[in-house]
C-alpha cells in the first residue's frame, strides 16, 4: 500500500537524479547519516480517504489482478528530504532540489511508477504533481524538501479479487421536470366518459453505459398510477399501455417526450391524484417524477 509507494518512488528517482545522487534515494526509515555521499530519503507524510461519486467506492481492476478487487482511494502528500555528503552543504541540497524538481515534475514519472508486468504493486496513481520545494536558510527551520500530491488506488498485495457475476452495464435514463399534463377539453365528470390524458416530458433519453462505450436508446416506459387523498388507492380507473407488476400500475411507452393514458372518472365526485413516475426494470415505479390533480366533480 503506501509503503509500496515510497519504495517504487524511491526506485524510480534513484535511476532518474543525475550523480551524485544517482543510486541513492532510500524510502523512510533512512538510517545513520548519509556519510560520503548525498542522499534523498522519500516519505508519505500524510493521507487522506477520497470518497468516490456515484457508486465510485465498489470494488476495481487494478495492476495484479484480472479479477475486480476491494480497495483504498487516497489522496497522499509524499516528500523527498535532500541530504548532503558530510563534507558538502547547502550548496550540494541545492543542487539535488533542483534535480528533485525536475524529476518530479517529468509527466512521464506517473507511467514510470507502474509495475513490471506480472507483479502485484499494492498502488495504482491516477495522478502524481509536484506541489512544493523548499530549503530554508536555516537548518533549524526545516530539511530541504521537495513535495508531492499522489491521488490513487491502494490495496494489500496479494488481495484476492472478487468473483462471481460482474456488472456489464448500466443504464441511466432520465427526464426533466416538471411532467405537463394536457387534459381533454371537457372536464371530468362523475359518471361521465372516459378521457385521454397526454403526458409531455422534457429532456428524455436512455444512455446503456458498457465496456464499449455509452449508448443512447428510447426512453422506455413510464408507470403510471391513480392515488387519493393518505395514499388510498384513486376512485377512478386508467386504462391503455399494459398493466404493471403492481395492483394499478399502468405502464406507457414514452416517445419523443410524449405518452399518453386513459382515465375513467368514477360514479361520483373525487379527487384522484395521477402518479408520473420512471419504470423499473420489472415493470413497476422507480422515481416518481411529479403528479397532478385530477378533480371528478
Amino acid at each position: 500500500m503506501i509503503r509500496d509507494l515510497e519504495v517504487r518512488l524511491a526506485e524510480i528517482l534513484g535511476e532518474r537524479l543525475p550523480a551524485p545522487f544517482t543510486g541513492r534515494v532510500e524510502a523512510a526509515p533512512a538510517p545513520g547519516a548519509p556519510g560520503t555521499e548525498p542522499r534523498v530519503v522519500v516519505a508519505a507524510v500524510s493521507a487522506e480517504r477520497v470518497v468516490g461519486q456515484l457508486g465510485g467506492d465498489g470494488p476495481r481492476i487494478v495492476a495484479g489482478s484480472s479479477l475486480p478487487r476491494r480497495v483504498l482511494r487516497l489522496a497522499c502528500v509524499l516528500t523527498a528530504v535532500v541530504e548532503p555528503a558530510d563534507d558538502a552543504g547547502r550548496e550540494q541540497q541545492i543542487a539535488g532540489l533542483d534535480a528533485l524538481g525536475y524529476a518530479l515534475d517529468d509527466p512521464g514519472l506517473l507511467k514510470a511508477l507502474d509495475p513490471p508486468p506480472a507483479t502485484d504493486p499494492g498502488f495504482q496513481l491516477d495522478r502524481l504533481d509536484l506541489t512544493g520545494l523548499s530549503a530554508p536558510t536555516d537548518p533549524a527551520d526545516g530539511p530541504v524538501t521537495a513535495t508531492v500530491a499522489a491521488l490513487g488506488s491502494f490495496w494489500p498485495t496479494g488481495t484476492t479479487g472478487a468473483s462471481g457475476p460482474q456488472v456489464v452495464e448500466i443504464r441511466v435514463r432520465a427526464g426533466l421536470a416538471p411532467v405537463e399534463l394536457v387534459l381533454p377539453p371537457d372536464p371530468f365528470t362523475a359518471g361521465g366518459p372516459a378521457g385521454t390524458i397526454t403526458l409531455r416530458v422534457g429532456g428524455v433519453g436512455t444512455l446503456r453505459l458498457r465496456e464499449t462505450g455509452p449508448a443512447t436508446e428510447d426512453f422506455g416506459k413510464l408507470a403510471l398510477r391513480l392515488v387519493a387523498a393518505g395514499g388510498k388507492p384513486g376512485a377512478g380507473a386508467l386504462s391503455g399501455g399494459t398493466a404493471g407488476a403492481q395492483p394499478g400500475v399502468r405502464l406507457v411507452d414514452l416517445s419523443g417526450g410524449l405518452a399518453s393514458v386513459t382515465y375513467t372518472p368514477p360514479a361520483d365526485a373525487a379527487r384522484d391524484f395521477l402518479v408520473v413516475s420512471l419504470a423499473d426494470a420489472d415493470g413497476g415505479t422507480s422515481t416518481e417524477l411529479g403528479r397532478a390533480l385530477l378533480e371528478v366533480r
